[in-house]
């Protein structure tokens, strides 16, 4: 990300970010509620594209690629909404199987069968795919979500709140996929309240506040930092 800001309206959401996020490596973006981190992960993925500033993947401008360039960077990446955003007009199947028919059009039904009941089974996902996401409770769209975002297997994984919503029987089960993903390689930029959790995961944070990073770093070095302004800001989040 090179010098970007997001503005809706007259409000400023992010202003004058500038970060490098490390393949195979996990960042957790933390800050109050309000802070911008949805905008900021968003933004990040490329599904913000009307920003200033560049957000580069491979060094490649996001905003000037072609759709089939975009694509190609959507295939290699998976993005966990906070609130499941499943298409409420198409029944699970369908929502499951979009990412993988819009850059494989002409794959067969067999095969596009064979990845549905292997994905299904990564959460051992039982409801039937021929009805629609608003036959499910919350947390069970949070986990077909879940399941949507790892369907093309993709080298970077985005989640905003993972746990949220999400029946105790099964966060557990999410944590340990989502530790899998970590241990597999894959890049990892995510928003979670659960501090213990990001513990295990983070090799680096974000620490937003105002749509503006205050600090970045590895977890030793923002977790160990003497800056006054860091350890309050930490301190506040661990006690929220």
């Amino acid at each position: 990300m090179e010098q970007v800001s997001y503005i809706v309206g007259r409000e400023s959401i992010l202003t004058d970010i500038s970060h490098v996020f490390r393949r195979g490596r996990t960042t957790i973006i933390i800050g109050p509620s309000g802070c911008g981190k949805s905008s900021l992960l968003k933004v990040t993925a490329g599904l913000y594209p009307n920003i200033e500033g560049r957000v580069l993947f491979e060094g490649q401008d996001v905003s000037r690629m072609n759709e089939k360039e975009y694509q190609h960077m959507q295939r290699r990446t998976g993005f966990l909404f906070q609130d499941g955003a499943l298409w409420a007009n198409m029944s699970l199947y369908d929502n499951l199987t979009l990412p993988v028919l819009v850059t494989a059009p002409h794959i067969s039904r067999a095969r596009l069968d064979e990845i549905v009941a292997r994905t299904v089974g990564v959460m051992n996902f039982t409801e039937p795919l021929d009805q629609r996401p608003a036959a499910l409770s919350a947390g069970e769209r949070k986990i077909f979500s879940f399941l949507r975002a790892i369907v093309t297997d993709p080298e970077i994984f985005f989640m905003d709140e993972p746990t949220t919503f999400i029946d105790r029987s099964k966060v557990g089960l999410l944590k340990e996929k989502i530790r899998a993903l970590k241990e597999e390689g894959k890049t990892i930029v995510g928003i979670t309240h659960d501090m213990d959790f990001a513990r295990e995961l983070a090799d680096s944070y974000i620490l937003l506040s105002g749509g503006r990073i205050i600090a970045a770093g590895s977890s030793e070095e923002i977790m160990d930092s003497r800056d006054p302004v860091v350890r309050v800001f930490i301190n506040d989040f661990i006690q929220n």
